[in-house]
């Protein structure tokens, strides 16, 4: 069942199946974008993460599995299930499908199957982890988009990433991969999103912004044209930030005023 964000118009706007297909990828990667296409048979899909977020993107695939069907075209996903650490949640339902273990666990026992994977965790960090960890046993990203979203025919959005529900892509904006673009997010022209970014619900970020990777733009903040965001640095929820924020630094408030500097930024080799 369809899930209700917007206008039915929305899916005829934005992206019909929300599955990058292989030629697609590859042109993907070398920065030109060009939409998303039904694929057959359907592809088994994991979703990594069985919180919140996990159900989220567990809809996602279900309402893109839906346009698909209505347009004629083939299914794209099959929702095997989620992959968790947390032991409470295995073999537990959830969101209408089941924790099957953890990523090491799925990985066993689907032996040689082709799967596809979307990291539903909300935590940059984490996130990286458990995509090195899936694609070490050979998982390949998927991109979800849902079909509410409007994208423009020249953006461009990596793998593994997660576009949700009306939010909007304009046009030569780049996102990166393994990125979360949230509800009724917008990302404006020429803007850059690097990998392994969070932009929350709700989030402005503006014409010619560029984030750096590990960025985190809390809900409804919003980013003026131009504003350059160093790697791994946090802009706090309904903040109003401009300018260059430096790295490994939290900005709050209106205007963004740096709250915080890491001391020490991770590593994420």
């Amino acid at each position: 069942m369809r899930h209700n964000y917007g206008p039915a118009s929305w899916a005829a706007r934005g992206v019909r199946s929300g599955l990058v297909t292989d030629r697609e990828r590859s042109k993907v990667a070398a920065g030109a974008f060009i939409g998303f296409a039904s694929v057959s048979p359907k592809r088994d899909l994991v979703i990594i993460g069985a919180g919140g977020f996990g159900a989220i993107a567990a809809c996602a695939a279900e309402d893109i599995n839906e346009v698909s069907f209505e347009n004629g075209e083939e299914v794209p996903w099959n929702l095997v299930g989620y992959a968790d650490c947390d032991a409470e949640k295995w073999g537990v339902s959830h969101a209408g499908c089941t924790v099957h273990g953890t990523i090491e666990d799925v990985a066993r026992a689907q032996g040689d199957r082709e799967l596809w994977f979307l990291c539903a965790v909300g935590d940059n960090v984490a996130r990286a982890e458990m995509v090195r960890l899936a694609q070490s046993f050979g998982w390949k990203p998927a991109t979800l988009v849902h079909p509410s979203a409007i994208l423009a025919s020249n953006a461009v959005i990596g793998e593994g990433t997660y576009i949700g529900p009306a939010a909007v892509i304009s046009s030569n904006a780049k996102i990166g991969a393994h990125v979360i673009i949230d509800t009724q997010v917008s990302v404006g022209h020429d803007a850059i999103v690097q990998d392994f970014c969070a932009v929350f619900p709700g989030a402005r970020v503006t014409g010619r912004c560029h984030l750096g990777e590990y960025v985190i733009v809390g809900s409804n903040a919003a980013l003026l044209p131009g504003t350059i965001v160093g790697d791994r640095a946090v802009v706090g929820a309904s903040s109003f930030a401009h300018g260059r924020i430096e790295p490994d630094t939290t900005v709050l408030g209106v205007p963004a005023r740096i709250i915080h500097r890491r001391a020490k930024s991770f590593s994420h080799q």
